[in-house]
């Protein structure tokens, strides 16, 4: 019983990728489930352990920021309770509330203390610029007037919502342009927090300080790692990142992060990141992390591709040594295989060498056997062969060389051309011509001029022997002269249209040839009784028959015979290979390109009309039929 493969494409391997196939899946399953089981099982530690090294990264950052901003805190407080300056703003409260005026000289000396104080509560390198507005127009600040008037403060939309908060309440502007002209361009960005001071729940003044977004930005970008940290509100907008390009937009990933505030792994910017989020002591503000898994994992990704790496290590050593061993083992197969495949292409004397007393050594021991065996029986065939050849040859040697013929045929020409009887003499050089092309077998493709020759020659005779004369009107392009053609394919469409199409009454018959781009076109046309349409269709369904090329050209052996005047039967002597024969011929011999249409109407004749393209290269073609179809 012949074995099947399960699968149809183990059909068409050979015996040694059959076993290679087989081999490799033995050892690449159990190693594939190794690593997923390894990879399942280390998962959950890996994410644990990804969240921890984001989460303890992003405390880091968060203690910087946290510090920073207590900053800002602590200068408001130290504003609101510095008991210098808060006897500055209740003289000066006192005063508006009074209706009074603060002399010019207290002024001046007021503005120099409170100047000293916010000088003195303020590092060098802080970036920190800090605003006091009281009621009666008076504005003290560690900044110039001429860069950014405190004035501009109280036209502000959050300006007036300072009055409905509670004495120690601070409101947090968050992330806004820089409103010094000349710090601009170091930090475009400020975040700024406001805070007022009471007097009996009456706000008296305003403590504005803001701070550089860029010192917020240092400490982001201290982080040489991946991970990206956004310090946002509570909409998501960026109120500082490493890249300026994110402040003032919604964060990127904002959407991912869960509600919950725990850790979670999604991808974006095309692979996973562990998400983080940390809420900040004040103002709703969050610091958002986003780090690369395989950042975030650490040393135990590296641990799980070490033990990968080790066991595809272990897997292609092992897959190296079976290859071998199987190569090895086929080798005497593969040799059998080739040595039959020599033989098929019929090297007959090729052996295979191989022995041994395994069943592969039995087996090639088998095979060279057989094949001196069949060698053998070659030669015994072979020689019959020669034998029955040389018998033939000395049979044709016995008869009359054709040529004899042609001699005979030339010289009974000539003897009646000296005798003056021209007409005859045409004949025979007629008939000597085209038994001549008839036997010649040499060459299957003749020129069109040769062809166009014959069938003259046959006209001629055909003349001879019925009374009705027909005219043979040749018209050839030049071009066409030497374009070669089948042999013999305009005789038989030459005869077709004398018997069927004139009924071998007088009349014309005309050939002619031209060339049109890739194509030579070929016509015959006869002005004879021509067909209607019923015998149009029945053409149609002859053409369509396996046997229909039997009959004759277009009609059957009766019709041929019906036809013949004085009831003489027109027999198939040349004329038997009929149209679709001829169409057949054509169609093999020049491919798709080929074309054929025939064209009659009663009373006014056939045409007939080949497509011959100058280069057939294709197999096939399409035969049309037109005219009364009925």
């Amino acid at each position: 019983m012949k074995r099947v493969w399960p699968i149809p494409l183990l059909q068409r391997l050979s015996l040694r990728q059959k076993l290679l196939l087989t081999a490799v899946l033995c050892l690449v399953v159990p190693t594939v489930l190794t690593l997923w089981g390894t990879s399942y099982f280390a998962k959950n530690v890996l994410r644990e352990q990804a969240a921890k090294n984001a989460a303890d990264s992003l405390e880091v950052v968060s203690r910087y920021i946290v510090n920073l901003v207590n900053r800002m805190i602590y200068v408001t407080n130290y504003i609101q309770f510095d008991p210098d300056i808060s006897a500055i703003v209740r003289e000066n409260w006192n005063a508006y509330r009074t209706g009074q005026t603060v002399a010019v000289a207290d002024q001046v000396a007021y503005a120099k203390k409170a100047s000293q104080k916010l000088e003195a509560i303020t590092m060098p390198n802080e970036k920190m610029t800090i605003s006091i507005l009281l009621p009666n127009d008076t504005y003290f600040t560690n900044y110039s007037f001429t860069e950014y008037h405190p004035r501009s403060f109280t036209g502000e939309a959050w300006f007036g919502q300072l009055k409905r908060m509670e004495s120690y309440d601070a409101y947090w502007l968050g992330i806004h342009a820089n409103y010094l002209e000349s710090a601009k361009t170091e930090s475009p960005y400020v975040i700024t927090v406001a805070r007022t001071i009471r007097q009996s729940s009456e706000p008296i003044a305003v403590i504005v300080v803001s701070i550089a977004e860029q010192q917020l930005r240092q400490i982001l970008q201290a982080d040489v790692s991946n991970q990206e940290i956004a310090l946002v509100d509570s909409r998501g907008t960026v109120l500082s990142h490493r890249d300026e390009r994110y402040i003032g937009n919604t964060l990127p990933f904002w959407a991912k992060l869960p509600s919950d505030g725990k850790p979670t792994i999604e991808a974006f910017n095309g692979e996973p990141h562990v998400l983080v989020r940390r809420q900040l002591p004040f103002a709703d503000w969050e610091l958002v992390s986003a780090v690369p898994y395989k950042d975030a994992a650490g040393k135990i990704n590296k641990i799980q591709q070490t033990n990968f790496m080790i066991q595809l290590g272990f897997f292609s050593v092992f897959l190296l040594i079976l290859i071998y061993l199987i190569r090895e083992f086929t080798k005497p197969i593969v040799r059998l295989g080739r040595i039959a495949a020599k033989v098929e292409a019929g090297q007959m004397h090729v052996r295979s060498g191989i022995r041994g007393s395994d069943e592969i050594g039995r087996l090639g021991t088998s095979f060279d056997q057989m094949l001196d065996r069949i060698q053998e029986m070659i030669g015994q065939i072979r020689a019959e062969q020669v034998m029955k050849r040389k018998a033939e040859l000395e049979m044709l040697q016995a008869q009359i060389n054709p040529h004899f013929l042609f001699n005979v045929l030339n010289s009974i020409r000539m003897r009646i051309m000296l005798n003056g009887d021209e007409e005859n003499a045409a004949l025979i050089s007629s008939l000597s011509n085209l038994l001549r092309m008839t036997i010649n077998r040499n060459n299957e493709w003749i020129t069109l001029q040769e062809e166009a020759n014959t069938v003259a020659h046959y006209v001629k005779l055909m003349n001879f022997r019925h009374n009705e004369q027909i005219r043979l009107e040749t018209v050839l392009s030049p071009e066409t002269l030497t374009v070669e053609v089948p042999r013999f394919f305009l005789q038989p469409l030459i005869e077709n249209a004398f018997i069927h199409g004139l009924n071998q009454s007088k009349g014309t018959i005309r050939l002619s040839a031209w060339k049109a781009g890739p194509n030579m076109i070929v016509r015959i046309a006869d002005d004879g009784k021509g067909m209607d349409g019923e015998q149009l269709k029945k053409l149609r369904m002859k053409l369509g028959e396996p046997d229909a090329g039997r009959a004759g050209a277009l009609g059957n052996e009766a019709d041929a015979g019906r036809a013949e005047k004085g009831g003489t039967r027109h027999k198939r002597e040349m004329t038997g290979i009929g149209v679709k024969n001829v169409y057949e011929r054509l169609k093999l011999l020049y491919g798709a390109g080929f074309r054929a249409e025939i064209e009659s109407e009663p009373g006014r004749g056939t045409v007939i009309t080949f497509v011959l393209p100058l280069k057939a290269n294709e197999k096939g073609g399409e035969f049309r039929v037109s005219g009364d179809a009925g």
